[in-house]
């Protein structure tokens, strides 16, 4: 019996021992993923300033053709009535 209990002692020491192991191993996992985390968020930040800043310069470019449209369109000339078929032209 006495040799039983030393066993069950060695064993319960190194549960002891082995308990705190196994907290610094999850917290290196966790400092790990926390690292992973980081980098992931930092490279997906870095392509979504890339994506929206081009999506803004289209948005520029494209309000700034329109700008340019609606002032030539102002400058040009009225259109010439076109004649009708009857050749006379045609009046609204």
């Amino acid at each position: 019996m006495v040799e039983l209990a030393d066993v069950l002692e060695r064993f319960l020491q190194l549960v002891v021992i082995a308990e705190p192991l196994a907290h610094v191993i999850n917290l290196f996992a966790a400092q790990a993923e926390l690292a992973y985390l980081r980098t992931y968020s930092d490279v997906y930040r870095a392509h979504l300033k890339a994506y929206t800043e081009g999506i803004l310069r289209g948005i520029e470019e494209w309000e700034r053709k329109e700008a340019i449209s609606i002032e030539d369109a102002t400058q040009m000339p009225p259109i010439a009535a076109l004649p009708m078929s009857d050749g006379n032209a045609h009046h609204r």
